[in-house]
């Protein structure tokens, strides 16, 4: 999560309070909507967000409310995870029956390389 607000999050606010043109950017708030996961809400999180990045407001989103706070979750997100999870369980079933129609072990190889290759199928 650290990396997450360093890299990409606190850089993406500062960009876009430089593209606005906001006349002194280091006393601008900014807003960030996220879900309630045990992580976001940790002591040790909130503590390192209030000390490192005290501009960025954190906002959570309800618990069974991302449908309505956060619609592409739901709209556009779902449908692309669901997309890989059917392809993925194809590519697995594909395997296993060839596996078994040809008399072999059947085992899966879950190295990192292989679930990668196997996400982008």
């Amino acid at each position: 999560m650290k990396s997450l607000v360093n890299e990409i999050i606190a850089p993406y606010f500062e960009q876009k309070k430089r593209e606005l043109g906001i006349e002194c950017p280091e006393e601008q708030r900014s807003i960030w909507k996220i879900d309630c996961w045990s992580v976001h809400k940790s002591e040790g999180f909130l503590g390192w967000m209030k000390k490192t990045h005290p501009n960025i407001i954190l906002i959570f989103v309800p618990s069974n409310c991302t449908s309505v706070f956060q619609p592409l979750d739901v709209g556009v997100q779902r449908v692309l995870k669901q997309s890989f999870k059917r392809f993925a369980h194809a590519d697995i079933v594909a395997e296993i029956s060839g596996k078994l129609a040809a008399g072999g072990s059947v085992t899966l190889d879950t190295s990192l390389p292989v679930l990668r290759d196997r996400a982008l199928g």
